[in-house]
């Protein structure tokens, strides 16, 4: 990401030196919650924290966890969700979010610490503008009672050492229009060292996140078959982590996301544990559109989820920060009549412009909401609001079958049909691997040891029609071959393999000097037990 200036900075001077904030002026606090002009939904939006330790994993160790009778991991679950309208006492203010009474000691000691982050970005400049803050109004109302009926899942998660609170805005907004958010702070893996590199820092909140996800489960009105993950820079790669892991999830949406950055992919996507090629559903991209912001920006993994559909949109003018709360919404809400920095104008339109775009994206794929999808797809201009503030491009996903598809294809249809889709799909998709080699492989080899042989040939022969030179696949085939007693075919697909063999730029040498070993002494074999066409030979595995 580009280098940016401690948060402090880039939110309290931009404040103070054109708001008349300073500490001799009066702090105006505005009496209406902080949606600015976002549009509320049918609902209320309730809001509670749930508490849970994850016994699986260490927080504190010894002897620091002596005091507490307590090591476990907390998670600490801040969670959003439609309330029938009109039932409820008053909306609280942030400090009742940011101050949430914990059930024990322990979860204290985790409360404290994230408002510390908060108090922090405050330190030395403006205790007077923190204390103003903790006066808001939000838009939610703390343990309401939920609203009868069913609702989609989405799991938020912040930005790497993002501060507390974080996004809260787009989790009323979106709870107000019929959704379930639930949000855990990024805490790093034990208390002490809590941030040892991004990478280590995207696994455990991965965890952590579908630890909540689980717990969701028996959350009022949850539908678990509606899944959204949202990430908000790191948050983001977090995102396409829980995806990846979980074939249950719908869609993603990435805030400014890690991902798209090209000194973050490194350091947070280990190609060996992070394959988006498996991710099929689509994904929203929404980027800081400021120039130094976009001369760092990477396509690599855009251009990698070659099966999703791609809504990648730059919010102009904005910076990182402003796809959090705290600057683009929380300062401007106490500035009422003063006027304000450009910059923090910038963010604010944006702020709300991303809102409204993350709510029609999860309507058209939680929904199935033509209106959300139109919307989703058009800059802003053609959505009724400031023409430029996003600029939208829509990359639609391959529609390639999956491995396993093809494999059932051939089973229901057989090789030769599956193996002209197959062909045309090459043809229309000449740059993309329209299946993997190993994945092919692997599910050949489980129609085979499950008895099912002729499938199995099929897909053998579809993955050599892909990759003519894979030694791997032609000795599963001759494997398949002689499971039949089929040796003439045996003997074709070993002699192949030895022609293909030096070929085959995948394999090391001492794999290959195995594979020819094997082909040539079954070879030898079948040649001398096969007069006049005799076959049913068996080898030893």
């Amino acid at each position: 990401m580009p280098a940016k200036q401690p948060m402090r900075v880039t939110i309290i001077v931009a404040a103070l030196a054109t708001s008349t904030l300073a500490a001799d002026h009066p702090v105006i606090a505005q009496s209406t919650p902080v949606w600015g002009t976002l549009e509320p939904g049918p609902y209320q939006a309730g809001y509670r924290v749930i508490y849970e330790l994850d016994r699986s994993r260490i927080w504190r160790v010894e002897p620091d966890s002596q005091p507490y009778q307590e090591t476990a991991r907390p998670i600490r679950i801040s969670v959003w969700y439609p309330a029938e309208k009109g039932t409820h006492s008053s909306a609280m203010t942030l400090a009742e979010f940011v101050q949430d009474s914990a059930p024990s000691p322990y979860f204290d000691e985790l409360n404290h610490l994230l408002e510390g982050r908060f108090v922090d970005i405050f330190s030395g400049v403006s205790r007077e503008l923190y204390d103003t803050l903790l006066t808001l109004p939000l838009a939610t109302v703390k343990n309401a009672v939920p609203a009868s009926g069913s609702f989609p899942l989405v799991l938020y998660s912040p930005g790497g050492q993002a501060s507390f609170p974080d996004n809260g805005v787009l989790s009323s907004y979106l709870a107000s229009h019929g959704y379930v958010v639930a949000s855990v702070p990024q805490l790093g893996a034990m208390l002490e060292g809590r941030f040892r590199g991004y990478g280590r820092q995207a696994q455990v909140q991965t965890r952590d996140i579908e630890f909540a996800a689980g717990v969701m489960r028996d959350f009022p009105g949850v539908d678990p078959r509606r899944v959204a993950v949202v990430g908000y820079s790191l948050g983001g790669t977090v995102a396409l982590r829980v995806a990846l892991n979980n074939p249950n999830v719908d869609a993603i949406v990435g805030l400014d996301p890690s991902f798209a950055y090209a000194r973050s992919i490194e350091a947070l996507v280990d190609p060996q544990s992070f394959d988006v090629f498996d991710l099929r559903i689509p994904v929203l991209s929404l980027q800081a559109g400021n120039e130094e912001s976009q001369r760092y920006h990477s396509q690599v993994i855009h251009d990698t989820l070659r099966f999703s559909d791609r809504y990648i949109g730059k919010v102009a003018a904005t910076v990182h920060g402003d796809f959090s709360e705290i600057k683009p919404m929380l300062i401007p809400a106490i500035a009422i009549g003063e006027e304000l920095d450009p910059a923090l104008v910038n963010g604010h339109h944006g702020y709300m412009a991303s809102c409204r775009y993350v709510l029609n994206f999860l309507n058209s794929v939680l929904k199935q909401d033509t209106g959300g999808a139109s919307f989703v797809a058009a800059s802003s201009g053609a959505n009724g609001m400031e023409a430029g503030l996003v600029q939208m491009e829509l990359r639609h996903g391959a529609e390639v079958p999956t491995e396993a598809e093809f494999a059932a294809s051939v089973r229901q249809h057989g090789y030769e049909t599956t193996s002209q889709l197959l062909r045309s799909l090459q043809t229309e998709y000449p740059d993309l691997a329209v299946v993997r080699e190993d994945v092919m492989n692997g599910l050949a080899h489980r129609l085979l040891a499950a008895g099912d042989p002729d499938p199995a040939i099929g897909v053998f022969r579809l993955n050599i029609q892909v990759y003519p030179n894979s030694a791997r696949a032609h000795d599963g085939l001759a494997d398949t071959y002689l499971s039949k007693g089929d040796s003439l075919m045996v003997i074709r697909t070993y002699e192949r393999l030895l022609e293909i063999l030096p070929n085959d730029t995948t394999l090391s040498q001492s794999a290959k000097n195995r594979l020819r070993q094997n082909a040539e002494l079954r070879l030898q074999l079948l040649r001398h037990t096969r007069p006049g066409g005799a076959g049913g030979v068996r080898f030893p595995a």
